[in-house]
């Protein structure tokens, strides 16, 4: 009976499992789990389990002061080298005289089309992948924790950097003259995709004006391949097409593309109190539960960077937290949690953080929401060491970074060392990536007297470009730290 409860269980987690969220991806708290690739929902000690499960709390062998913080990056996708690659095109142009040039249906020269058509049909292709993006994750707080209670105040921070790539208003002039305003009626050179060419000069809306139709769409490819658009690229010649089309006749003029990067993010102040209590023997095991209630302050922020812009990258976080790209809400928060000690060496937990889905107003549209966020783990003591792994049950899709997903499978291990010292070692992989890479992880505990000092980084295996010259930094890296004292 107890087996088929644990096996339909199980079934449940998996079903769950399938289900996203809007939630923005979890956040390691604390150094001890970072330590342990972020496996914390069944190791959660008196410090951290009103974070990782409120269950937990009953478990406190002492009471005591937290105080802990940390930070961690990831660059998800080519997003680094994507912005440098546009920002490097777009630094060379006028922006101001090609923008008036296209207003007054003025003739581009030679070198503002080649530019100017290079930099669309590059940066719609390059910033336009979905859920790519820079992320900033953030956690803090301080805690009290006596008995099965805890008060705390935590912060979270979560701020993104979202690329746009504008593949839609692509027409870089208008009027009846626009194509031979653009291309010219004389020869410019053979484009290297002379099959692209032909395919828009044998389409009906590509009108070719005073010139050649075949010429002037040779000229059109030609000017692209030279302004650096890769046009072997399927994705690119579709950005072409569509440019070229914009520009036999349509509207959707480079003066509304909105090419260029979102920054925004949302900074969550958690005041409250956590609570559990213990059943033994309900289920045929020793069951604890536990409840979070909390009082939530949200800031969001949201600010859009144009492309003409984005040369000047040392002032993309300028005004970002001003007050016409900020705003402020307040909302009540509940999680639960639940711990389950199915022998003294092998235990498991599950928790929901935002069990009530707060929301908060958001800077840019529409509001912020934090659907609950579903987490299990296991752990077995084996003496000096501790094995743990956890798993997002949802799938957690952000609402600020558009297309990015996150489901985290971490695991991890601590080995105690002669009373006073313990080390740790862990990998987290988000399983929803398009791209997934394992981060490492690292940590060290020390126990003196009263007082507990924990540190923990993390690093991930893989590197991404930071500049389309070619130098790489890890996509994902980071670090936190803490100190306790017990009594």
């Amino acid at each position: 009976m107890k087996n088929t409860r644990w096996i339909a269980a199980v079934v449940a987690i998996i079903m769950v499992s399938s289900l996203a969220v809007n939630a923005e991806e979890w956040s390691i708290y604390g150094p001890r789990a970072e330590g342990m690739g972020g496996a914390g929902v069944a190791t959660a000690d008196g410090a951290t389990a009103h974070y990782w499960n409120p269950g937990a709390t009953t478990k406190n062998e002492k009471s005591g002061l937290y105080i802990t913080g940390g930070l961690v990056t990831s660059a998800e996708g080519d997003v680094v080298a994507s912005l440098d690659k546009v920002a490097q095109k777009g630094a060379g142009i006028d922006w101001n005289t090609v923008m008036g040039k296209v207003n007054g249906g003025t003739p581009l020269t030679v070198t503002e089309a080649q530019q100017v058509i290079g930099f669309f049909s590059t940066a719609a292709t390059e910033l336009n992948q979905p859920g790519q993006g820079f992320l900033v994750n953030g956690s803090g707080g301080l805690s009290f924790a006596v008995g099965s209670w805890t008060v705390f105040g935590n912060g979270f921070m979560n701020m993104n950097l979202d690329p746009v790539g504008d593949d839609q208003n692509l027409a870089v002039n208008s009027g009846p003259s626009a194509i031979t305003n653009t291309v010219g009626s004389v020869s410019l050179g053979s484009p290297a995709n002379s099959t692209l060419a032909s395919n828009i000069a044998s389409q009906s809306w590509w009108i070719a004006g005073a010139g050649d139709a075949a010429l002037q769409a040779d000229n059109f490819v030609y000017l692209a391949e030279q302004g650096g658009a890769d046009t072997s690229d399927p994705e690119v010649q579709q950005t072409i097409m569509i440019m070229a089309q914009n520009l036999a006749g349509g509207t959707a003029t480079v003066q509304n593309n909105e090419t260029g990067v979102i920054i925004n993010g949302l900074i969550v102040s958690e005041f409250g109190a956590s609570h559990s209590w213990d059943f033994v023997d309900v289920i045929g095991q020793t069951l604890s539960v536990g409840v979070n209630l909390k009082l939530m302050q949200g800031q969001t922020y949201y600010q859009e960077i144009k492309y003409s812009d984005l040369e000047g990258t040392d002032k993309l976080m300028n005004n970002v937290n001003s007050k016409e790209n900020t705003k402020s809400s307040t909302a009540f928060g509940i999680d639960a949690g639940a711990l389950v000690s199915f022998s003294d060496v092998l235990k498991g937990g599950l928790v929901i953080r935002n069990l009530n889905s707060p929301k908060f107003s958001y800077a840019g549209r529409g509001d912020a929401v934090l659907d609950p966020q579903i987490r299990a783990g296991v752990a077995m003591n084996l003496g000096m060491i501790t094995l743990a792994a956890d798993y997002d049950v949802t799938k957690n899709k952000s609402s600020l970074l558009k297309g990015y997903e996150s489901q985290m499978f971490g695991l991890g291990a601590e080995v105690s060392l002669i009373g006073t010292l313990k080390l740790r070692m862990g990998t987290y992989q988000n399983m929803a990536s398009v791209a997934p890479s394992a981060v490492m992880t690292y940590g060290l505990g020390f126990h003196l007297l009263f007082l507990d000092l924990d540190l923990a980084g993390a690093m991930a295996s893989k590197n991404v470009k930071v500049e389309d010259s070619g130098s790489e930094i890890p996509a994902s890296f980071g670090g936190s730290a803490a100190i306790a004292l017990r009594f």
